[in-house]
């Protein structure tokens, strides 16, 4: 293999892509569904809500969203790239291009 990609590998690549869009939405679904169903959410009542799901819905797009997003900063700190890194994976991609 000569270190470029076909556009037979792009089309399987973007199939897989499709497969894993829908395992996500599936699972976020899914995930979102039982915990609206922690906090006593009841779909069409015309009366409103408990107090328990009001403040269930508040902490879904508050403080859920956020625990990922604090993780996935805390890893950051972790990830080591400086300019000599850089600049090394620049020269290798260079040379995988000629």
């Amino acid at each position: 293999m000569n270190g470029k990609i076909t556009v037979g590998q792009q089309l399987s690549f973007f199939r897989h892509d499709d497969w894993i869009k829908k395992a996500g939405l599936t699972i976020g679904s899914s995930l979102l569904t039982w915990l609206l169903g922690l906090y006593d959410y009841l779909p069409n009542n015309t009366t409103g809500q408990t107090e328990t799901a009001i403040q269930g819905t508040k902490m879904l797009v508050s403080i859920f969203p956020a625990i990922p997003f604090l993780v996935g900063a805390a890893l950051l700190f972790f990830y080591e790239i400086n300019k000599k890194m850089e600049v090394q994976i620049e020269s290798d991609l260079k040379a995988r291009r000629n």
